[in-house]
């Protein structure tokens, strides 16, 4: 076979379609929730960085004991290294919705990719919080005064109490907030898609 023929045997099987373009409109309707979703995230990190000051000036002003500062600290700092992981991860997702123009279908694509990868971070970084919740709320109630005076089935039924409650509490809290700050955004993107289709 020479070039020639190779040439014409390219060009007979180089069929591709044109990668779909996104109208004006489209894009308009897509930028909305996106930027709801940077607005939610700023927020989100902000509500972080006030928790955390919160939380240590708490620490510095009611805990009396110090064998209860020294687990409360290693506590917040654990948490706080593991919100650190987590929100350098929101930040990738964040500076590729604000600086990325998304102009064709496969952009969207990866978008909703993007997206269901977000929200899996997202749940996984609010269930990381969940133990950390947990070992403080123990901490607070064995070490308090009125826990020298419980019986060892008080302080067990109590125990698994705040297990039970921590652990329900967190998971309807995750679902609720994730659905209110990001999930009716990336609906609406999803539905963009299905049109797009």
């Amino acid at each position: 076979m020479n070039i020639d023929e190779l040439k014409n045997a390219w060009n007979e099987d180089d069929h591709f379609e044109e990668t779909p373009t996104i109208t004006l409109e489209q894009k308009n309707k897509m930028n909305h929730p996106l930027k709801k979703m940077q607005q939610n995230m700023v927020r989100h990190f902000w509500s972080f960085v006030i928790s955390f000051i919160g939380i240590f000036i708490g620490l510095a002003f009611y805990v009396e004991s110090k064998v209860v500062m020294v687990y409360s600290l290693t506590l917040v700092i654990s948490a706080l290294l593991v919100t650190i992981f987590y929100v350098m991860k929101f930040m990738k997702l964040y500076r590729k919705i604000k600086f990325e123009s998304f102009d064709t279908y496969n952009s969207l694509l990866e978008l909703d990719y993007q997206l269901k990868v977000f929200k899996e971070t997202y749940v996984s970084f609010y269930i990381s919080y969940i133990p950390f919740i947990l070992c403080e709320l123990i901490l607070l109630i064995n070490f308090s005064e009125k826990a020298v005076m419980k019986t060892d089935a008080e302080i067990i039924r109590q125990f698994i109490n705040t297990i039970a409650v921590t652990v329900i509490a967190g998971v309807i809290g995750i679902r609720l907030g994730f659905q209110m700050y990001y999930g009716r955004y990336i609906k609406q993107i999803e539905n963009l898609l299905k049109e797009l289709k």
